[in-house]
C-alpha cells in the first residue's frame, strides 16, 4: 500500500482550511492537472514531529488490514521529496541546510515505520520507498544527492526502491543527457543490493522488455492499466496488438473508471499527464 503525505502538491480544498503545508513556503503548481498556484507554508518543529507519528499510524492500520507492505511516496513533490529537494526546503534547523539536514526528514520516516513494523508485524512486510531522482527545474535535485539518499535508505533496511521517471527508456540525468539513461545509472549504483521497479511511460509490452532488458527487475504500468485492465492478459497471450496507449473516452462507462479520476482525466486535457483520443 502506497503512502504519502503530498505537501506542496496538495489540493487546497482537501485540506482543512486550505492551510498547505511543505518543508518551506513555496508557490507552485499542486500538480500536472492542477493549472493553479499554490501556495504551501513552512512546517512547524510540531508539525513535523505529528507528521512523522502519522506515517506510523497509517502503518499500523495497513498491518491490521493485512498488507503485505508500504511503500512511502518520495516522489512527484510530495512531502518527502519537498524536505530532500535543495531547491524546496530552504529551512535552516535540523531538517534542512545540507544534505544530512534534508535527509533527515524522509529518514526519519523510515525509522518511524520500521520500528511500527517491528512491534505489529507477525509476518514479513515490505517497506518500499519511491523516488524521482532528479528535478528538471534550475536549482532542483540532482542524481548525486539521490545517491546518497539511495546508499541511506539502504544500510536502514529497505525492501525496495521504486524509481519513478518521465519515461523509463527514454529519461536521462538533467545536465548529462547525452550520457547513460538514468534508469542505468540507478541501476549501477544501486548494484543489486536491493530490487528495483520503474515507473515510466510503459504502455506496451515491447516498451516493458525494453525496459526489463536493460536490467531492470521490475516494471511498474499505471496509467496503461487504466487504458487496458486485461492489459497482461493481452500481453501473456499475444494479443499485444489489441493494446491501447490512449484513452478512448466512449470506454469510461466499461472500464468502470472512478468518476473523480475521469474529472481529473478530463481536467488535464492537454497539459499530456494522460494520454486520451481526440
Amino acid at each position: 500500500m502506497q503512502i504519502f503525505h503530498a505537501g506542496n502538491k496538495a489540493i487546497p480544498e482537501l485540506v482543512p482550511n486550505y492551510d498547505v503545508i511543505s518543508a518551506s513556503a513555496s508557490s507552485v503548481k499542486s500538480g500536472d492537472f492542477m493549472k493553479r498556484v499554490v501556495q504551501s507554508r513552512e512546517m512547524t518543529e510540531n508539525e513535523i514531529q505529528e507528521t512523522i507519528r502519522a506515517f506510523g499510524d497509517v502503518t499500523k492500520r495497513a498491518i491490521k488490514a493485512g498488507f503485505d507492505g508500504v511503500e512511502l511516496h518520495g516522489a512527484h513533490g510530495f512531502l518527502l521529496q519537498n524536505f530532500f529537494s535543495p531547491l524546496f526546503n530552504q529551512r535552516n534547523d535540523r531538517w534542512g541546510g545540507d544534505l544530512e539536514g534534508r535527509m533527515r526528514f524522509p529518514l526519519a520516516v523510515l525509522q518511524e515505520v520500521k520500528n511500527v513494523v517491528y512491534e505489529y508485524a507477525t509476518k514479513p512486510f515490505a517497506i518500499g520507498y519511491r523516488i524521482s531522482p532528479e528535478e528538471s527545474v534550475t536549482g532542483g535535485l540532482r542524481i548525486e544527492d539521490t545517491y546518497k539518499l539511495l546508499d541511506r535508505l539502504i544500510s536502514s533496511g529497505i525492501s525496495y526502491i521504486h524509481t519513478s521517471l518521465v519515461s523509463i527508456n527514454d529519461s536521462y540525468p538533467v545536465e548529462s543527457p547525452n550520457g547513460p539513461r538514468t534508469i542505468e545509472l540507478i541501476l549501477n549504483h544501486i548494484a543489486g543490493r536491493v530490487p528495483v521497479i520503474a515507473a515510466g511511460k510503459i504502455r506496451t509490452p515491447s516498451q516493458a522488455q525494453e525496459a526489463i532488458s536493460a536490467s531492470l527487475p521490475l516494471v511498474a504500468i499505471g496509467k496503461g492499466l487504466v487504458i487496458n485492465p486485461e492489459w497482461v492478459t493481452l500481453a501473456e497471450s499475444g494479443k499485444s496488438h489489441e493494446i491501447q496507449t490512449a484513452l478512448n473516452p466512449q470506454r469510461v462507462p466499461e472500464l468502470t473508471i472512478p468518476d473523480k479520476l475521469w474529472d481529473q482525466i478530463q481536467a488535464s486535457k492537454g497539459t499530456g499527464w494522460f494520454p486520451l483520443m481526440d
